[in-house]
């Protein structure tokens, strides 16, 4: 069975999105298919709008976390299961410092000084499962 983008570099998005079933490519770049301008802006706009929709989530998450005391903010990172990605993101966004006393129960080397603004996270299958300052 012969490929529609046999003999050139490879696919181009719409082959790999499956729009060549009802417009295959024939080699001549010209003709405007249906499936190539498409299914291209089309995956332009999902990508567009899911970065946007992700760092909106994040945006109203740090705002939430922004009113809370700093005793509450360590409770919510643990309370929610927070993965550790996520929670280094909002600490770094407040401001704060972070480091990793435990992976998995295992010690992870750290410091012996004590700093008041900084998140110490043991972190559990990526998810947080302790948090204090030191």
């Amino acid at each position: 069975m012969a490929r529609a983008w046999e003999g050139t570099n490879g696919p181009c998005l719409s082959h790999v999105l499956g729009a060549a079933r009802t417009s295959p490519h024939n080699g001549d770049m010209s003709r405007n298919h249906w499936g190539h301008r498409t299914v291209a802006a089309v995956a332009a706009g999902f990508l567009i709008f899911g970065v946007a929709a992700c760092s909106s989530d994040a945006d109203s998450t740090t705002a939430e976390v922004s009113e809370m005391s700093k005793d509450e903010l360590l409770e919510f990172l643990v309370s929610e299961g927070t993965s550790q990605e996520e929670a280094v993101r909002i600490i770094e966004d407040l401001g704060y410092e972070w480091r990793v006393a435990s992976i998995d129960g295992v010690p992870q080397p750290t410091t012996r000084d004590y700093r008041e603004d900084r998140v110490t996270m043991d972190i559990d299958d990526g998810v947080v499962v302790g948090a204090r300052w030191e």
